[in-house]
């Protein structure tokens, strides 16, 4: 009896031991893993960078080198040059980064069920790029699910974090405490390595859709995942996924976009909006190619509209801006918050006081969004159609309250921060009874 009591007792301590082992042994990793995992998480950019470290929380090694490359990938991938700037940019990615864009768009093909892209985008009143997202989304969403993009935001917040420490902006103790919720994120939202890194690949894509790079983000990123996998086990690094996260998971040989029949069409549309491009009438050739498949978009038609405009061709842009404006009232569309609903209205408000037409240019100004009649820009508009119609009306009165309404439209744009010219500002003086 004594001997099976021992027995028990010795097997009782063993266990406890083997116990306060793994506590100590999981309390240790948990102490180390927030650094180690965001180094993984972030190597893809690392790797880009040459010369960064994968190991080391901090990537830049004790040498000026290393510092500059950091700095430069900050100015480079975020804009970043200042502490102040990196939680403002941090700010930026978590609340209209690339993966909240995806959800705004996942949601407008939820709200239309059975709607093409062309259909949505008129609807919506999307801009060339936004319709170009919105067919990415199209063909990413029956894979992605809900999670989107936060994947690859998460990924390059980590790297934001890392880049700055590198570059001598924010403490290791800070830039620790920032990475650990978007740790914490990747370790749940992902089921495994491949799931991670097709996401992630996905998302690097979508960043590329602005200047037509997806396919080359998609092959230099590729690139960098299997050098950095010489260099890095990643196996080594577990994930705890939720049940949704492991049902959900994304394969590599679902990652490439291949946009093709009308969503290839449309990039030449973006081709046309490269940074530095100016509307003019050699580009009025092709956008009428585009008007062959895409003739109710109004970011399509909106190009015509600008090209018109720079060619001072305002009557053609006046008619151009009747056949959108007919096209958003059938399809409902709205001007609150809306880029390029203003923009339409804006110039078709400009081409009309071009030729004199107040009457036109006074109801294009009518269809501008709620939020945008605040606007210093609406203000000093909507001053220069009162002012050139003083003298429309027979009854004095009425004219001189025009003046009145023109001159204060001014006083507002100016205070809105709109700066007058010179003439603007000695007239408006002068109607106020200021002078």
């Amino acid at each position: 009896m004594a001997k099976v009591l021992l027995q028990k007792r010795y097997k009782f301590f063993k266990n406890l031991l083997l116990i306060v082992l793994i506590f100590c042994a999981q309390k240790a990793f948990s102490q180390q893993s927030y650094s180690d995992y965001a180094c993984v998480f972030s190597s893809n950019f690392m790797e880009l960078s040459a010369g960064l470290s994968h190991q080391t929380f901090n990537p830049a090694t004790a040498n000026a080198n290393t510092i500059r490359i950091c700095q430069n990938a900050l100015r480079t991938n975020f804009g970043v040059s200042n502490t102040k700037q990196i939680a403002e940019t941090a700010e930026a990615i978590k609340e209209t980064g690339d993966s909240a864009t995806y959800k705004k768009l996942h949601a407008m093909l939820k709200k239309y069920p059975g709607q093409t892209v062309e259909q949505i985008a008129q609807k919506e009143c999307l801009t060339v790029l936004q319709t170009s997202q919105l067919y990415f989304v199209a063909a990413f969403s029956p894979i992605l699910g809900e999670k989107a993009l936060d994947v690859w935001d998460n990924a390059r917040l980590i790297a934001l974090y890392r880049f700055s420490l590198g570059a001598k902006l924010i403490s290791e103790q800070d830039a620790l405490a920032a990475v650990k919720p978007m740790v914490d994120a990747l370790k749940k939202d992902c089921a495994n390595w491949e799931d991670f890194w097709a996401r992630y690949l996905i998302g690097r894509q979508f960043s590329g859709l602005e200047q037509l790079k997806y396919e080359g983000f998609l092959s230099t990123s590729r690139q960098a995942y299997q050098q950095s996998q010489k260099k890095i086990n990643f196996e080594e690094y577990a994930f705890t996924p939720t049940p949704a996260a492991t049902k959900a998971a994304v394969k590599m040989e679902q990652t490439g976009y291949h946009p093709a029949g009308k969503a290839k069409t449309f990039e030449q549309a973006q081709r046309l909006l490269q940074p530095g491009h100016v509307f003019a009438e050699r580009d009025r050739a092709t956008i009428e190619k585009l008007k062959k498949d895409f003739a109710e978009l109004p970011c399509v038609l909106y190009m015509e509209l600008s090209v018109d405009y720079a060619a001072k061709a305002y009557r053609k842009a006046i008619n151009h801006a009747q056949i959108i404006d007919e096209i958003l009232k059938t399809a409902g569309a709205k001007g609150d918050s809306n880029q390029l609903y203003n923009d339409i209205f804006y110039l078709y408000a400009e081409s009309a006081l071009a030729l004199q037409k107040c009457d036109r240019a006074s109801y294009a100004i009518t269809r501008l969004g709620s939020a945008e009649k605040k606007s210093g820009k609406f203000m000093e508009l909507q001053g220069r159609i009162l002012r050139m119609s003083i003298g429309t009306s027979p009854d004095y009165d009425e004219n001189l309250a025009m003046a009145k309404k023109a001159a204060e439209s001014f006083r507002l744009a100016q205070k809105n921060g709109v700066k007058l010219n010179a003439e603007t500002q000695e007239w408006m003086k002068i109607t106020l009874g200021e002078q």
